[in-house]
């Protein structure tokens, strides 16, 4: 039986707007922006 390689998942690339998100990644961390005003939470910067 013939064993396929898997494929890598695609490596995001860090724009600088978004940097600081993929930072905080890398040390398994999850990090949500908060709106000073309306106290919202925003997802990842799009």
């Amino acid at each position: 039986m013939t064993t396929q390689p898997q494929a890598k998942p695609p490596v995001p690339r860090p724009e600088e707007d978004d940097k600081p998100f993929w930072d905080v990644t890398k040390r398994h961390e999850l990090v949500i922006q908060r709106c000073a005003e309306c106290k919202q939470f925003r997802p990842h910067p799009s």
